[in-house]
C-alpha cells in the first residue's frame, strides 16, 4: 500500500524530515570539491614576447604603426568567444529564483514567515511533496536525503529522475534509514541553509530550532496538493508560475472527468478501500487523495460510506464490510502489506463484495502507480490521470 494509505491508516505523529540542500550554482555546500581538470591557461598572461617585427607592424594601407600585430584569418577563427560573465549567486537573480521578489512573506501551515533574500540554499523536509514542484520549476536540489522506498529498488521515483536527467542534474543522494522518523538537526545547520521546507499536517517536533536556523515554511502534505505546489512556489519568489501549474493541473482533472462522463461512469457509486492481511480500511474522507479525484471525475460516494466515521480511513470489520460495500459501482483497491493481488482478493468474505466478484474494480499495489497517488504534483498527475481513466472505464463497463 502506498505511504498515503499508510500514513490515513496508522498516526506517523509529527513526520518524517528528510533534508535536502539546494544550492543553484552547482557548489555542494559543505562538502569537498570536485577536481575541475586542468587549469585554463590565460592566452595574455602566457604568451610569449612578440617579435621586433611585430612591435613594428605598420597598417599596408595607411602606413602607420600599429600597437599590435593584425590577427591572421587562421588566428581569427581560433580566437574563443568571450564568455558571458556568470552569475555568482547562481539561482539568486535569475528567473529561477527572482531578487526582486524578496523580502517576501509566506503563509503555510506554520503562519506567516518573513523570507527576507533570494534564497540560494535551500534545505527540503519531506521531498515527496516538494521536490517535484521545485523540478517542475526548474530548481534543482544538489543534495539531499532520501530513503530507499520499501516497494521500489530505487530512492527516487520516475518522474523525479526523469526531471532530474531533462535537466542535467546529479545531485548528491544521501541515505537515510527509514526508520528514522526525524533526523537530528545537525546536518541542517551544517548544510547552512537559507530557506527551510518541509511537509506534514503536523509541526516537526524540531521546528523552533531549525527555525533558528533559517527561515522555514511547511506544506501540508498529502492533505492538499495545491497548497504544496503554491506554498513552494511563493517560497522561491514565483507564485504566479504556481498559481499556473496548479491550473494546469485542475485542467487535466477536468479533461478527465469529460472523458469518465463520455464512457459513462459519472454517477456510479464508489468506494476507496484497503485490504490489509485481516482488515478492510474504507477510505471515506472527501479530501483524501483517491477519494477527492474519483469525486471530481463525477463518481458518487454513498452516504453510509461518507458519515462511516471520523478518521480519513476507518477500519470495517467482516460483519459490516458486505453490507456496507454490497451496492456499490466500483471500488478501487489499493495494496497495503505483502500480500499479493491474488491473496488479498481471495478472501471468503470479501469474495461476497458483489463489485469485487464481478471484477468491477481497479486495484494500485505498491509501486510507481501507488506512489504517484500518494504524492499528486505537476510531473506525477499524468500516471494517476491515466489510471483514473483506466477505472472510468471499469467502472462504467463493469469489466
Amino acid at each position: 500500500m502506498n505511504s498515503t494509505l499508510r500514513r490515513a491508516i496508522v498516526s506517523v505523529g509529527a513526520g518524517t524530515l528528510i533534508l535536502a540542500s539546494c544550492s543553484s550554482d552547482g557548489a555542494v555546500t559543505g562538502t569537498e570539491q570536485p577536481d575541475s581538470g586542468p587549469a585554463v591557461v590565460d592566452p595574455v598572461e602566457t604568451a610569449a614576447e612578440p617579435d621586433a617585427e611585430l612591435d613594428s607592424a605598420v597598417d599596408p594601407d595607411s602606413g602607420t604603426a600599429l600597437d599590435e600585430p593584425p590577427a591572421t584569418e587562421s588566428q581569427a577563427a581560433s580566437e574563443p568567444e568571450a564568455e558571458p560573465e556568470s552569475d555568482s549567486d547562481g539561482q539568486r537573480g535569475s528567473e529561477l529564483v527572482p531578487e526582486d521578489a524578496f523580502p517576501r512573506t509566506v503563509e503555510s501551515v506554520v503562519g506567516e514567515t518573513l523570507i527576507e533574500v533570494a534564497p540560494e540554499r535551500i534545505v527540503l523536509g519531506e521531498r515527496r511533496h516538494i521536490l517535484s514542484t521545485l523540478l517542475a520549476l526548474g530548481v534543482v536540489p544538489e543534495q539531499f536525503f532520501a530513503y530507499q522506498l520499501p516497494y521500489l529498488d530505487t530512492r527516487l521515483l520516475d518522474w523525479e529522475q526523469e526531471a532530474l536527467d531533462e535537466l542535467g542534474a546529479t545531485p548528491e543522494i544521501i541515505d537515510l534509514d527509514l526508520s528514522v522518523l526525524i533526523p537530528p538537526i545537525e546536518p541542517v545547520v551544517a548544510a547552512d541553509p537559507d530557506l527551510l521546507i518541509a511537509a506534514g499536517t503536523l509541526e516537526l517536533p524540531i521546528t523552533d530550532q531549525i527555525a533558528e536556523v533559517a527561515p522555514y515554511v511547511q506544506v501540508p502534505g498529502a492533505a492538499d496538493w495545491r497548497a504544496n505546489v503554491r506554498i513552494v512556489s511563493d517560497a522561491i519568489g514565483r507564485p504566479d508560475d504556481g498559481d499556473a501549474l496548479v491550473a494546469e493541473m485542475e485542467a487535466k482533472i477536468v479533461e478527465t472527468a469529460a472523458f469518465a462522463n463520455d464512457v459513462g461512469a459519472s454517477g456510479r457509486t464508489f468506494a476507496v478501500v484497503s485490504f490489509a492481511d485481516t482488515q478492510t480500511f474504507v477510505c471515506r474522507d472527501p479530501e483524501f487523495g483517491p477519494t477527492s479525484l474519483q469525486l471530481q471525475l463525477g463518481l458518487v460516494q454513498p452516504a453510509e460510506v461518507a458519515r462511516l466515521g471520523e478518521a480519513v480511513c476507518e477500519p470495517v470489520s467482516d460483519e459490516l464490510i458486505v453490507e456496507l460495500l454490497g451496492a456499490v459501482d466500483f471500488l478501487h483497491v489499493f495494496q497495503f502489506g505483502g500480500e499479493s493481488v491474488d491473496e488479498q482478493l481471495d478472501d471468503p468474505i470479501r469474495r461476497l463484495i458483489p463489485a469485487l466478484a464481478d471484477g468491477r474494480f481497479c486495484y494500485v499495489p505498491d509501486s510507481e502507480l501507488g506512489a504517484a497517488f500518494d504524492e499528486l504534483n505537476p510531473l506525477s498527475i499524468d500516471l494517476v490521470l491515466d489510471e483514473l481513466r483506466r477505472c472510468a472505464e471499469v467502472a462504467a463497463a463493469g469489466t
